[in-house]
Protein backbone atom coordinates (compact mmCIF):
# COMPACT_ATOMS: atom_id res chain seq x y z
CA UNK A 1 0.00 0.00 0.00
CA UNK A 2 2.80 2.36 0.45
CA UNK A 3 4.07 1.92 -2.65
CA UNK A 4 0.43 3.13 -4.21
CA UNK A 5 0.15 5.80 -1.80
CA UNK A 6 3.74 7.59 -3.16
CA UNK A 7 2.97 6.74 -6.47
CA UNK A 8 -0.59 8.78 -6.28
CA UNK A 9 1.04 11.53 -3.91
CA UNK A 10 4.05 12.01 -7.20
CA UNK A 11 0.90 12.12 -9.41
CA UNK A 12 -1.11 14.71 -7.16
CA UNK A 13 1.73 17.07 -6.47
CA UNK A 14 2.95 16.87 -10.61
CA UNK A 15 -0.74 17.65 -11.27
CA UNK A 16 -0.80 20.91 -9.05
CA UNK A 17 2.23 22.07 -8.89
CA UNK A 18 2.53 25.03 -10.35
CA UNK A 19 6.16 24.22 -11.56
CA UNK A 20 7.98 27.20 -9.24
CA UNK A 21 9.99 24.18 -7.90
CA UNK A 22 10.35 20.55 -8.35
CA UNK A 23 9.10 18.36 -5.86
CA UNK A 24 9.73 14.72 -5.52
CA UNK A 25 8.02 12.44 -3.53
CA UNK A 26 11.26 10.34 -2.34
CA UNK A 27 9.51 7.87 -0.27
CA UNK A 28 6.47 6.70 2.25
CA UNK A 29 6.80 5.15 5.10
CA UNK A 30 4.73 4.98 8.51
CA UNK A 31 4.76 7.10 11.39
CA UNK A 32 6.56 4.83 14.79
CA UNK A 33 2.83 5.02 15.85
CA UNK A 34 1.52 3.13 13.08
CA UNK A 35 -1.11 5.59 12.51
CA UNK A 36 0.05 8.14 9.83
CA UNK A 37 1.51 7.80 7.17
CA UNK A 38 4.58 9.72 6.31
CA UNK A 39 4.69 11.20 2.60
CA UNK A 40 8.80 12.75 2.44
CA UNK A 41 9.66 14.74 -0.64
CA UNK A 42 12.60 16.70 -1.71
CA UNK A 43 12.26 20.46 -3.15
CA UNK A 44 14.49 21.86 -5.68
CA UNK A 45 15.94 24.52 -5.83
CA UNK A 46 16.04 24.08 -2.11
CA UNK A 47 15.40 28.22 -1.38
CA UNK A 48 11.59 26.85 -2.37
CA UNK A 49 11.10 24.51 0.15
CA UNK A 50 9.36 26.95 2.76
CA UNK A 51 7.38 27.88 0.39
CA UNK A 52 6.40 24.33 -1.10
CA UNK A 53 5.94 22.97 2.33
CA UNK A 54 3.35 25.31 2.62
CA UNK A 55 1.61 24.91 -0.69
CA UNK A 56 1.59 21.23 0.07
CA UNK A 57 0.06 21.71 4.03
CA UNK A 58 -2.97 23.97 1.73
CA UNK A 59 -3.51 20.60 -0.45
CA UNK A 60 -3.84 18.29 2.46
CA UNK A 61 -7.42 17.76 1.58
CA UNK A 62 -7.65 17.56 -2.18
CA UNK A 63 -5.17 15.24 -1.34
CA UNK A 64 -6.33 13.12 0.82
CA UNK A 65 -9.51 13.24 -1.60
CA UNK A 66 -7.43 12.51 -4.61
CA UNK A 67 -5.82 9.37 -2.93
CA UNK A 68 -9.48 7.61 -1.65
CA UNK A 69 -9.99 7.28 -5.77
CA UNK A 70 -6.87 5.91 -6.25
CA UNK A 71 -6.33 3.67 -3.07
CA UNK A 72 -9.03 0.66 -2.82
CA UNK A 73 -9.08 0.21 0.88
CA UNK A 74 -11.52 0.68 3.48
CA UNK A 75 -9.95 3.12 5.89
CA UNK A 76 -6.93 5.12 4.62
CA UNK A 77 -4.38 6.69 7.44
CA UNK A 78 -4.12 10.21 7.37
CA UNK A 79 -1.08 11.21 5.45
CA UNK A 80 1.89 13.79 6.12
CA UNK A 81 3.78 15.61 3.94
CA UNK A 82 7.26 16.13 4.83
CA UNK A 83 11.30 17.64 3.77
CA UNK A 84 13.26 14.29 3.49
CA UNK A 85 15.74 15.02 5.65
CA UNK A 86 18.35 12.61 4.13
CA UNK A 87 17.87 14.38 0.60
CA UNK A 88 20.88 16.83 2.83
CA UNK A 89 18.42 20.43 3.03
CA UNK A 90 18.09 20.68 6.75
CA UNK A 91 19.82 18.78 10.09
CA UNK A 92 17.84 16.22 12.05
CA UNK A 93 13.46 15.46 11.62
CA UNK A 94 11.94 16.42 8.62
CA UNK A 95 9.85 19.49 8.08
CA UNK A 96 6.16 19.30 8.75
CA UNK A 97 4.00 20.37 5.95
CA UNK A 98 1.44 20.40 8.12
CA UNK A 99 3.08 23.01 11.25
CA UNK A 100 5.33 24.76 8.86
Amino acid sequence: MLSAIGTAAAEFVNLVSSGRSLITVTRVEYRQDGKTINIFVSVMPSTEAGPAMHFLARQRRDFSSFLKKRIETRALPPTVFMLDPTMGLLPGPGIDANHA
